[in-house]
C-alpha cells in the first residue's frame, strides 16, 4: 500500500467511526459582502503600469495555489481612483463570476481585481477567510448550479443568496482551516521550489550557452559571435526523433478514460509534466496512430494561443495534434534541448503564421540554428542540471498526492462527517515515485 492509499484509508476509517452530525448552514449572503471588481479605462495610459497589483479573471482561473500573488498587470493610484476599484486585504476570497465561473483564490497580498470577479468580504464575527475559501471549494458544484445567465453562466449578487455553506463556530472553523491549509502550504512550497530550481537551470544555461560567460576566444558566424569551439547546428541535429501528435475521436468512448497519459497544449507551461488531465486507452492510441513518447521528451505547441510553449515529460505519454515531440540525442541531453527550445520560444512565436490561428510547422522548429557546445561542456551541463529535474518530478508527485488526500478530507470535514479530533495525519509521507 502506498503512503497515499494509507492516508486515505485512515480517513475512511475515521469517517466510519465518527458520529455524522452536520453543521448548521447559512445563506452565503448572510455572512459576506460581495464586492465587484473594477477595470480602469484601457485607453488612458496613466491608469496602467503602476504598483497596485490587479487580478484578472484569467489570473484567478490559472492560479494553481490557494493564494494568488502574481498578476499579469498592475494599475496606478490614478487608475484605482478613477475606476473606484477597491483594494482588498490579504486573505480575501476572490471568485470568478463569468467565464471560468466559480474559480477562486485567496489574495496573497492586498490587491484590486477586475469587474468579472467578486471579492467576498467576510463578517469576521461569524466567518474567517480561510474557512470561507474551503467552504467555497466544498460548494463548488452547487455554485455552478445556481449561476444565472443564458449565453454565459454568470454569478450575480442574487447567486450569493442561493448558496448555502456550513457554519461551525469560529474555533472549529480555525481547526478545520488549519488542517486543510497545511496541505495547501506544502503544495505551494513545492511549486515555489520547482520555480526556483527551474530558474537555477535557466540561469546556468543562459550564462554558459547564451552569454558565453566561461569562454574567452570567439569566432563570427551566421548567427553572431560564438565561442571558437562551438559549432552551428540545426535543432534537428540535436534530436533522435521528432514526431507529430494525434487526438482520438471524442465521439468514441472506447478511446477515452484509459491509462495512457495524453498531453494537451494548455498543459505546456515550461515545466515538467508528471500527470495529465485526460488519459486515453490502448485502442485509442492504436486506432488513431498516436505516438507515445518516453520520459524526458520535449513537447512543443504548434498552433493556437499556446504556440511555441513547451513542456518536458517525466512520464510516458502521448499528445494531441497541436504538439510535436522532440527526443534529445543521448550526448546532447534533454536539459540542453529543453532549455534551447525555451530560449527559442520568442522567435518561434514571431515566426508563427495564420490570420485566424497562429501556427508554426515542425519544419520551422527543425531548421532553427543554434550554437552547440563541445561534448565536454554538454556533459558538465547534464551532470549539473539533470538532478534538478528529478527533484522537480518528486515535488510534483508529492503535490499530486497531497492534493488527492486534501480532496478526500475536505468534504468530510466540511459536512461534519469527521471532526478534526478524529484524524491524526502527522507528517504526510509521499513515495517519490507515486
Amino acid at each position: 500500500m502506498t503512503s497515499e492509499q494509507a492516508e486515505i484509508s485512515d480517513l475512511e476509517e475515521a469517517s466510519s467511526k465518527a458520529e455524522k452530525e452536520e453543521y448548521n448552514s447559512v445563506n452565503l449572503s448572510e455572512v459576506i459582502e460581495p464586492i465587484l471588481g473594477k477595470t480602469p479605462k484601457r485607453q488612458n495610459d496613466d491608469y496602467w503600469g503602476g504598483d497596485i497589483k490587479w487580478a484578472s479573471a484569467k489570473d484567478i482561473s490559472q492560479n494553481n495555489t490557494r493564494k494568488i500573488r502574481r498578476t499579469a498587470e498592475k494599475i496606478t493610484v490614478a487608475g484605482k481612483e478613477a475606476s473606484n476599484a477597491k483594494i482588498m486585504p490579504e486573505g480575501t476570497l476572490v471568485v470568478v463570476a463569468r467565464g471560468s465561473v466559480g474559480k477562486s483564490a485567496q489574495l496573497g497580498e492586498p490587491m484590486a481585481f477586475n469587474q468579472t470577479c467578486y471579492g467576498l468580504e467576510a463578517d469576521n464575527n461569524r466567518l474567517i477567510n480561510d474557512f470561507l475559501y474551503y467552504a467555497w471549494q466544498y460548494k463548488f458544484n452547487q455554485i455552478q448550479a445556481v449561476t444565472h445567465g443564458t449565453i454565459f453562466d454568470t454569478i450575480t449578487m442574487a447567486s450569493f443568496e442561493d448558496i448555502q455553506i456550513p457554519l461551525p463556530n469560529i474555533e472549529e472553523q480555525k481547526r478545520i482551516s488549519e488542517v486543510l491549509t497545511n496541505f495547501d502550504d506544502k503544495i505551494e512550497n513545492n511549486i515555489k521550489n520547482n520555480r526556483e530550481l527551474e530558474d537555477i537551470v535557466q540561469t546556468i544555461f543562459e550564462s554558459w550557452f547564451v552569454d558565453f560567460d566561461p569562454y574567452v576566444d570567439f569566432k563570427k558566424c551566421d548567427i553572431g559571435e560564438i565561442p571558437k569551439d562551438f559549432e552551428v547546428v540545426e535543432v534537428s541535429d540535436l534530436c533522435n526523433n521528432i514526431r507529430n501528435g494525434g487526438t482520438p475521436k471524442r465521439s468514441n468512448e472506447e478511446y477515452w478514460g484509459g491509462e495512457i497519459s495524453w498531453v494537451k497544449t494548455g498543459e505546456l507551461n515550461g515545466e515538467v509534466i508528471t500527470e495529465t488531465e485526460e488519459k486515453i486507452t490502448k485502442k485509442g492510441l492504436e486506432d488513431n496512430n498516436c505516438n507515445i513518447v518516453g520520459e524526458n521528451t520535449v513537447l512543443v505547441a504548434l498552433y493556437g494561443a499556446s504556440v511555441g510553449n513547451i513542456g518536458l515529460t517525466k512520464i510516458p505519454a502521448t499528445f494531441n495534434q497541436a504538439c510535436c515531440s522532440l527526443e534529445a540525442k543521448e550526448n546532447i541531453g534533454f536539459g540542453f534541448l529543453f532549455q534551447t527550445l525555451k530560449h527559442l520560444k520568442p522567435k518561434l512565436k514571431q515566426l508563427s503564421r495564420g490570420s485566424a490561428q497562429q501556427n508554426i510547422s515542425q519544419g520551422i522548429i527543425k531548421e532553427q540554428k543554434v550554437a552547440l557546445p563541445p561534448e565536454e561542456d554538454l556533459k558538465k551541463f547534464r551532470e549539473r542540471v539533470h538532478p534538478f529535474y528529478e527533484m522537480m518530478k518528486i515535488n510534483k508527485n508529492q503535490s499530486r498526492v497531497l492534493s488527492e488526500i486534501r480532496e478526500t478530507l475536505l468534504p468530510k470535514l466540511m459536512s461534519g462527517e469527521i471532526r478534526v479530533n478524529d484524524i491524526n495525519l502527522g507528517n504526510v509521507e509521499v513515495d517519490s515515485e507515486a
